[in-house]
């Protein structure tokens, strides 16, 4: 064997050596292997060198610390060629060497072994971190219930006191679903939904999700809801709220006692198309030719309401009249809301009646009749008072009230004077009970006004017709019927 081979063989030279001086470079061989575009040039800056696109982070990051604080390191890359570089940082005699190596088979398979078992452990830590600063409280516990690890979330509810109270309470035993948090004495610290993962060597990790807010909500509405239904219990009209889905969601014993409905059968939330069969059983629809027709009609108010709300009265067989009104509600539900008005109709149309009645009656007088209002205003007259005035109904002349019906009777009747005097009766403040007053002839012709003070303020008039030599009144001739 010769002296040299003896010996060893001299390591081979440096692929790239820098010298830098603070942050300049001083020196420079080779190419700078991961951007052979940057200037190795002297007197160039060497902060550059940390800018490779190519750099892998935590070499740059070994690179700028070296260049800030000197700080001597070896770090290793991986080359345009894909072998294994490795980059000697150092400091000798106040400059900085950066120097690049071919790494040795060996020190290459040693890194790539060393790489494979450090990436299990850096995504362990990165699974560590996770859970660690997560929102939700996680904990775990062995099988006795003794508390192992706790999350930041978690750690910070174990400091207190009442806190650490609630969870040691939790563990062991607690089965998933929602609970509220309670310390030693009883005091609600909050709800919570627990959730529990048994691990292979026998503990137990606990999630617990804060749904305070949550549940304070849903007890919320639980109350108003109650409050609302026994508010509607109470109401005479029935009322019946449909979902978006068109079941029935909400009803009130009203609705029972005026349809005659199975309030067991309500409850089960039947559909709106149940609902109306239902009715039509009971006969509590109005008759209908195509009642196939009219359902379907109604099943498109719930569609429309919200544009165009509904509102009708059903007469049923037995007579019995139904006001029926839709409103939309929020998130498309719908409210019907059914009231009983056949007491309401049957006084009306008594009202009615009376009314036509009376009018009946007063149009089959010989004398004229009216009634003014306090403020002048007409409120009827007969057909013997409107003939008297010469017109064909005392719609024409209303609009003017008093005004209009005494320019009429002036014209008509003669003895403006005298009707000044009976506007100035109807309209005072203050008159004594009765007013009676006659016309001057005119084309020998008179007439007897009679007018009367009533409770309320108005005024009766009566106009009868004086022909006679003895001033003694006549009946106005009725109309000729042909």
């Amino acid at each position: 064997m010769s002296k040299g081979a003896a010996a060893g063989a001299a390591p081979p030279p440096p692929l790239c050596a820098v010298t830098l001086s603070g942050d300049r470079i001083v020196s420079a061989s080779g190419a700078w292997p991961s951007d052979p575009s940057i200037p190795l040039t002297p007197g160039a800056p060497a902060r550059p060198l940390t800018e490779s696109s190519d750099l892998d982070p935590a070499l740059a990051a070994g690179l700028t610390r070296f260049l800030d604080t000197g700080e001597a390191a070896i770090l290793h890359l991986n080359g345009r060629d894909g072998r294994l570089l490795r980059l000697e940082m150092s400091v000798s005699r106040l400059r900085g060497h950066l120097t690049f190596h071919r790494a040795s088979p060996g020190e290459a398979a040693l890194y790539h072994r060393l790489a494979e078992t450090e990436a299990p452990l850096a995504e362990t830590a990165r699974l560590r971190a996770r859970a660690e600063n997560g929102p939700v409280i996680a904990f775990e516990t062995d099988a006795a219930g003794a508390l192992t690890w706790a999350n930041d979330a978690a750690a910070a509810y174990l400091r207190t006191g009442a806190g650490k109270a609630a969870l040691q309470a939790l563990a062991p035993g607690t089965g998933d679903g929602q609970t509220q948090l309670r310390s030693e004495d009883g005091t609600q610290l909050g709800w919570v939904r627990v959730s529990t993962v048994p691990t292979d060597d026998g503990r137990t990790i606990t999630y617990l999700e804060d749904i305070d807010a949550q549940a304070r909500a849903e007890q919320s509405l639980e109350s108003f809801m109650s409050t609302l239904t026994e508010t509607f219990a109470h109401l005479d009209i029935a009322l019946a709220i449909f979902d978006r889905e068109r079941q029935l969601s909400l009803f009130n014993p009203a609705l029972t006692n005026l349809f005659g409905l199975d309030p067991v059968a309500l409850a089960q939330r039947m559909s709106f198309r149940e609902f109306v069969e239902a009715l039509r059983q009971n006969r509590m629809v109005p008759e209908q030719s195509d009642f196939t027709a009219w359902r379907r009609r109604l099943a498109e108010v719930c569609s429309t309401a919200a544009e165009t709300p509904y509102g009708e009265d059903w007469t049923l067989p037995s007579g019995q009249v139904i006001r029926v009104s839709a409103r939309p509600h929020p998130r498309g539900a719908i409210a019907f809301v059914f009231e009983d008005i056949s007491r309401h109709v049957n006084l009306e149309r008594r009202y009615r009646a009376e009314v036509e009645l009376g009018q009946a009656t007063l149009d089959r007088l010989r004398d004229g009749v009216a009634m003014f209002s306090s403020s002048g205003q007409v409120l009827f007259s007969n057909d013997a008072f409107n003939r008297a005035l010469g017109v064909d109904a005392l719609d024409t002349v209303m609009d003017d009230g008093i005004d209009g019906v005494i320019a009429a009777a002036e014209t008509s009747l003669g003895d403006g004077a005298t009707w000044q005097e009976f506007k100035r009766f109807a309209l005072a403040a203050e008159r004594s009970g009765q007013w009676d007053c006659a016309t001057d002839p005119t084309d020998g012709t008179a007439w007897r006004l009679r007018a009367s003070a009533l409770p309320d303020g108005s005024t009766l008039l009566m106009v009868s017709h004086m022909a006679d030599a003895g001033g003694r009144p006549q009946p106005i001739p009725m109309a000729r019927v042909s």
